[in-house]
């Protein structure tokens, strides 16, 4: 409804319907995809997770996912939830890299990426059908942060610098249209 209406009231492009999302707001991301993959354009996250029970979508969704390796609140080979346990139900997360690889499998992509590595990232690339790419970047020092962040939560851990995740996402999703 909320896309309706922006789309109607606001004059939103219809065809450049992007999410994007961090942590539970990243979870919240794939949900909207896996939902609405005929409304949402492109989607990208940061830091998020999912849980291994979510159903594919009824069509592709290009993805662009971006976790840290040092995250301490989402762990990047899943399992529980880091320093916030208690607030959770205890649902086990999957590794992040199930993110891509489910993706991957929706958006009909080859099973192996085209893998680039430097000493602050690990970013892979599925060979998809067009519309329909799978990024997945890993920030080897990244925590549990919006990477390349001006401002941190207080409490939470300083973010990385690797790569922002702004320009990540932009490049990514402008490049999709309905």
């Amino acid at each position: 409804a909320l896309i309706d209406k922006a789309i109607a009231q606001y004059g939103v492009d219809k065809s450049r319907i992007y999410v994007t999302g961090m942590s539970n707001g990243a979870m919240m991301t794939h949900q909207l995809a896996i939902a609405l993959p005929n409304k949402i354009t492109a989607i990208a996250t940061d830091v998020g997770t999912m849980f291994g029970d979510e159903k594919m979508p009824s069509s592709p969704v290009p993805v662009l996912i971006m976790n840290g390796m040092k995250d301490e609140m989402l762990p990047f080979e899943g399992g529980t939830l880091g320093k916030f346990d208690k607030a959770w139900d205890g649902t086990k997360m999957k590794p992040a890299n199930y993110q891509a690889q489910f993706w991957a499998n929706a958006n009909h992509c080859q099973n192996t990426p085209k893998t680039f590595e430097n000493d602050e990232i690990i970013q892979n690339d599925f060979i998809c059908p067009a519309n329909a790419q799978v990024r997945q970047i890993i920030v080897k020092e990244g925590t549990h942060t919006w990477f390349g962040a001006t401002s941190r939560r207080k409490n939470a851990p300083a973010p990385s610098y690797d790569i922002d995740a702004n320009d990540e996402i932009w490049k990514f999703v402008s490049q999709f249209k309905k």
